[in-house]
């Protein structure tokens, strides 16, 4: 009967200091997809400012629809008053968000689960893709406003570009802000010397509660 061996004993990921995980090199130590503490941490960082940039112009967005509501519409009160309520609502809930990501380190654990594009390209390609056909749906209740007037041609385009900017807002913001989550958070740790120093600390001491995963690199 043959004789089964032992377990291996558990191993702890290497523990480094910090700037050995910011090299430029460090990079290659792992797949670019594999999952570490500072890769959560800046796509935690990522999602937390494209959350603030998205409330900010899409704020401004309604913010603008509620202005060129007032001017086209007048009468219709309860339309532009609610988007301007609602847009200043959704621009004033962005500053604290920013202001955090500026200062504040993110969360570790890794992000749950949303769904937004994962950077620019692929912002800009649900924007395209959702944009066009909402836009051909957009045109028959706006097509009146070609008659509505010397300045209805006007009106049409500028109810058209807030409709571009609010699938801008929706996809295109928060895709680049994921995209360049990693270069972002490298720079915020690098201008910011209080959550670096915290940052040092931890990698010397980092163990993973749940998996066997690294503190770095990013």
């Amino acid at each position: 009967m043959s004789q089964s061996l032992p377990p291996a004993p558990y191993q702890h990921p290497p523990l480094r200091p910090l700037e050995q995980w910011l090299a430029p090199e460090a990079s290659t130590w792992c797949d670019p997809h594999q999952g570490t503490a500072l890769r959560d941490m800046a796509l935690n960082f990522g999602i937390r400012r494209g959350l603030a940039a998205m409330l900010f112009v899409l704020g401004d967005v309604l913010v603008g629809f509620a202005v060129l509501s007032f001017i086209a519409f007048p009468e219709s009160r309860a339309a532009w008053i609610t988007a301007g309520v609602l847009g200043i609502a959704c621009a004033y809930a962005s500053f604290p968000l920013w202001n955090r990501s500026r200062t504040k380190l993110p969360r570790m654990t890794p992000a749950d689960t949303f769904r937004s594009p994962t950077d620019t390209r692929s912002g800009l390609t649900l924007t395209v893709v959702i944009g066009i056909p909402l836009g051909f749906i957009a045109y028959f209740p706006l097509a009146p406003l070609l008659s509505h007037g010397q300045f209805g041609p006007a009106f049409f385009v500028g109810y058209y570009l807030l409709l571009l900017s609010a699938a801008v807002a929706l996809f295109l913001v928060p895709g680049h802000f994921i995209g360049t989550a990693r270069r972002d958070f490298r720079r915020f740790i690098a201008t910011n010397p209080e959550p670096r120093a915290a940052l040092e600390e931890l990698s010397l001491t980092w163990r993973d509660p749940v998996a066997n995963q690294a503190f770095g690199p990013l």
